[in-house]
């Protein structure tokens, strides 16, 4: 329902498993009810994005390296804000993830005219930074939380 972020045909189920891409990363994948988008159908250039069917509600990882290394955390997440409009930032703290700086950024925005509520995490390692995002319709965000929060926290360097 929602978004997708660009996700066209989000399907496929996938169960926890650890994985390891080219850029030196693990972290655990979200299982059911969360089912994978396949990469040919994502136009974010996402490593690993999820949808919710349920509730519409979206999450993706995306790493990218020799780009923007000079940007800091506070850049980066600003960088992703701009995929909105109507963006009100509710929260913003640093924090630790995979022993590095982190910044976590929650917001009230609009994707194609309809309210979403977004958290956004943000990290660098050298010229690699890191960016997950969760989205979702405001009244499904207390809910569908906690697969982001877990997907993020596996996530190590």
């Amino acid at each position: 329902m929602i978004l997708c972020l660009g996700l066209m045909g989000c399907m496929g189920a996938s169960s926890p498993v650890k994985i390891q891409k080219n850029k030196n990363y693990t972290l655990y994948l979200p299982g059911p009810p969360w089912h994978r988008v396949p990469d040919a159908q994502t136009k974010l250039d996402a490593d690993h994005a999820f949808i919710k069917p349920s509730s519409g509600s979206t999450m993706y990882v995306r790493s990218e390296c020799n780009l923007y290394k000079d940007a800091s955390l506070n850049q980066l997440s600003m960088g992703l804000r701009r995929l909105f409009q109507d963006v009100s930032v509710l929260e913003k703290k640093e924090q630790q993830l995979a022993k590095r700086a982190a910044l976590s950024t929650i917001f009230m925005g609009k994707l194609d005219g309809v309210k979403v509520k977004v958290n956004t995490v943000v990290l660098k390692k050298n010229s690699c930074y890191f960016d997950f995002v969760f989205v979702a319709l405001p009244k499904s965000f207390v809910r569908d939380t906690p697969a982001f929060s877990k997907f993020v926290k596996t996530f190590s360097l």
